[in-house]
């Protein structure tokens, strides 16, 4: 009986770390931690999703190579800089989280970018998405979305 009651707990603590699409995502030397994206605008049909904080506990590199959602036709991997003066934006192919290191996906830095919203209720909460490493494989998670901006009806 006690063997029996030890393999639940084991099940039950497999099965309750193991949830997709929590606000953080863990797998084992790797923590994704609050991936989230504004809200689109109306008519606008890409948005960035960022991540506060991939934490490599590992003692090698570890590298996302590539982003996929059913809510785009695209994902891509972008960085963003200031140049003289000027904002630039490009694609990168893979995105390095060095070994017992920490990475930010953020706002005037590295991104991801959803292209081509296919399908995305308006007032959808989250979205789930497939972060893609080199090294542990594919990744579930679930972006929150802030829906941060309001329309201003202004009557006179």
């Amino acid at each position: 009986m006690l063997k029996f009651f030890s393999v639940l707990s084991v099940i039950v603590f497999v099965t309750i770390n193991n949830q997709g699409y929590c606000d953080d995502s863990t797998r084992e030397s790797l923590i994704i931690k609050n991936p989230h994206a504004a809200a689109p605008r109306p008519g606008v049909r890409n948005i960035a999703i960022y991540i506060e904080n991939i934490i490599n506990n590992s003692s090698k590199d570890e590298v996302l190579q590539k982003v996929t959602s059913p809510v785009f036709s695209d994902l891509e991997l972008h960085e963003m800089k200031i140049k003289g003066g000027l904002m630039q934006m490009r694609r990168v192919s893979l995105i390095t989280i060095p070994a017992k290191s920490s990475i930010s996906l953020a706002s005037g830095g590295l991104h991801i970018m959803g292209l081509n919203i296919v399908k995305l209720d308006k007032d959808a909460k989250s979205f789930p998405a497939t972060l893609h490493f080199e090294t542990l494989g594919a990744i579930a998670i679930e972006v929150n979305i802030h829906h941060s901006f309001q329309t201003h009806n202004h009557s006179h």
